[in-house]
């Protein structure tokens, strides 16, 4: 388990990394993230005192978590809105 953490503070890091770093472009970006799967997984596991349901997660949407944060990866947050890449910065650290 300790070596899914550090690949995963590892993503977040490459993460946060692009997402602050300087684009002229950025102020007209168009690229946007899909959140949805995120969304659905903070509905459904997500108690109204912000508690996680870990095991029902692990146990019956890990690979819906698993291919978000394979998306996560694979996204250019330089590329999108200031806006946009402050939301996918905040989900994405959520999600790590």
């Amino acid at each position: 388990m300790k070596s899914a953490s550090s690949v995963l503070m590892i993503l977040f890091s490459a993460v946060l990394l692009c997402a602050c770093a300087e684009n002229p472009a950025r102020a007209g970006g168009s690229v946007t993230f899909d959140h949805s799967a995120w969304d659905q997984i903070v509905q459904t596991y997500v108690d109204e005192n912000g508690k996680v349901a870990y095991r029902d997660l692990a146990a019956k949407d890990l690979p819906k978590l698993e291919r978000y944060l394979q998306q996560i990866a694979e996204a250019n947050p330089a590329a999108m809105s200031e806006k946009e890449a402050l939301a996918f910065t905040i989900n994405a650290y959520n999600a790590v």
